[in-house]
């Protein structure tokens, strides 16, 4: 196992606690539109999930910088950077002295996700 691998694993088992509880996890929900981020919410908030919301990628960035999440869920569609692009900005910047290792979960609510 390399260095790299070495630190994500070691920092994947940081965010999970030894019972497996995710309760008080710092999840981001980028999306611009309102309903979904609340539907996101109420889906999740039953099992402890702090949440931080941005509602376009230039916002998600700033989030990060500000506080890294455990996990971001992010609308593929957005204006300005998209889902995707941010994605490819938080791997680029995944060392050491950047964002670290988050776990993105793509979504969209359109048929065509199959694109992404």
């Amino acid at each position: 196992m390399g260095d790299g691998e070495r630190k994500r694993t070691l920092e994947v088992a940081r965010r999970v606690s030894s019972g497996g509880e995710l309760s008080g996890r710092t999840v981001l929900i980028v999306d611009d539109d309102p309903a979904h981020v609340r539907h996101v919410r109420d889906g999740l908030a039953p099992h402890g999930y702090i949440f931080k919301e941005a509602h376009d990628g230039t916002q998600a960035l700033s989030a990060i910088r500000q506080a890294r999440p455990d996990l971001i869920l992010m609308d593929v569609e957005m204006p300005g950077l998209g889902g995707v692009e941010v994605c490819r900005i938080i791997k680029a910047n995944a060392g050491e002295d950047g964002f670290g290792f988050i776990p993105v979960i793509l979504m969209t609510a359109r048929q065509a996700a199959g694109k992404v």
